[in-house]
């Protein structure tokens, strides 16, 4: 009898970065003492640079030139918070 699951899948930022979508799915054991481990990226993978999610990173506040790249953007943008998050983040892209 089994009292714990030893199969494990694992990953670093930098792979989840990639892969945002995955996702593990374990199958039925055979006649192994370990099971199968399926990891799905996503149901149709296509990756590309330009479709990463974005990801805020906290060391930009520190840059000297990001409060005035906020400032001269953020009243250029329409009025919904969300659009404006959206314009400031493309050009960073």
């Amino acid at each position: 009898m089994v009292f714990e699951r030893l199969n494990r899948a694992i990953s670093n930022l930098q792979w989840r970065g990639l892969f945002p979508e995955a996702h593990v799915q374990y199958l039925p054991g055979t006649e192994s003492d370990h099971n199968p481990i399926k990891i799905g990226l996503t149901s149709s993978f296509r990756y590309s640079l330009n479709n990463r999610p974005f990801r805020f990173k906290a060391m930009w506040m520190k840059h000297e030139g990001f409060a005035d790249f906020i400032e001269q953007r953020w009243p250029q943008l329409s009025d919904s918070a969300l659009r404006k998050s959206y314009g400031l983040v493309e050009p960073l892209k």
